[in-house]
């Protein structure tokens, strides 16, 4: 027994193969230097760690710089999706929103009493002048009524006189709101298409508020 455990705390050196202790740090037969090539050069060693770490450090450094920019480059991203949108919401809304119509000038521009003289006159003669025309008409309202269909609304303006035969204004529906205050009796300019006239009075269509 005693001697498995002397055999076991020996080994050969490496340089002259002779039998030394297993712990022996410098061989008793040559003298040759047994310990590992860090424990020999512990300057060497030392560097060589801080070599190690300081190229640990510069990775964990470039890792960081290169996890920073990629965030700041996603929240560039998000940023520019984000006013994508805003710009995309925009353009849409304005291009689905429909024309206006342009503004047509008036070809013929006359009063109440004057257009409701006309086609007392002579109804031939004032067709010619003022049917299918655009037409600016001013005068103050007669009456405001419903027309004979539903949402139709006609402005009949006075003729200067018993108001009989004043031009009868059939208004667009957009107007509603605007036709909802008008009183008798107040001064009003409207444009609307002539469309000749009934039991005498002239009549225009699709009229809106000037």
């Amino acid at each position: 027994m005693e001697s498995q455990q002397s055999q076991g705390q020996t080994k050969k050196c490496p340089k002259c193969n002779e039998e030394i202790q297993s712990s022996a740090k410098v061989c008793k037969h040559c003298q040759s230097d047994l310990r590992s090539p860090f424990a020999k050069h512990k300057i060497l060693t030392g560097f060589l760690v801080l070599v190690v770490i300081a190229i640990f450090n510069i990775v964990i450094d470039s890792y960081n710089e290169t996890r920073d920019t990629m965030s700041d480059g996603k929240e560039v991203v998000a940023d520019l999706n984000k006013k994508y949108e805003e710009n995309k919401a925009i353009i849409d809304n304005s291009s689905n929103k429909p024309a206006e119509p342009a503004q047509v000038a008036p070809k013929i521009i006359v009063t109440s009493v004057v257009i409701s003289k006309d086609y007392a006159d002579n109804e031939v003669s004032a067709d010619a002048k003022y049917k299918d025309k655009l037409i600016e008409i001013s005068g103050k309202i007669a009456n405001v009524s419903n027309g004979t269909f539903d949402n139709e609304m006609v402005v009949k303006l006075s003729d200067g006189q018993y108001n009989i035969n004043g031009a009868m204004c059939y208004m667009k529906t957009s107007e509603r709101d605007k036709v909802l205050v008008f009183k008798k009796g107040q001064q009003v300019t409207l444009i609307g298409t002539g469309s000749s006239a009934t039991l005498g009075s002239p009549v225009l269509k699709d009229c809106v508020i000037k």
